[in-house]
């Protein structure tokens, strides 16, 4: 086979794979949304219900001292 064919069957079977890919990609994406609805979390990027405001203390740090044993 002509090394130009070849490259380009190549070529065309790697654009294939990525579209697979994406769709493969998207419908995992849409079942798991659905899922998360129909479980009651809601569309995603709507964010939660409430919101806790930061405490002054504990900004800036992940855990408090006296939690970490410290």
């Amino acid at each position: 086979m002509h090394p130009e064919i070849a490259r380009k069957l190549t070529a065309q079977r790697g654009r294939e794979l990525r579209e697979q890919a994406q769709q493969a990609m998207v419908a995992t994406t849409v079942s798991r949304r659905l899922r998360a609805m129909r479980r009651g979390a809601g569309p995603a990027g709507r964010g939660r219900r409430f919101r806790l405001p930061g405490h002054p203390r504990l900004r800036g740090r992940l855990v408090p001292d006296r939690l970490a044993g410290r």
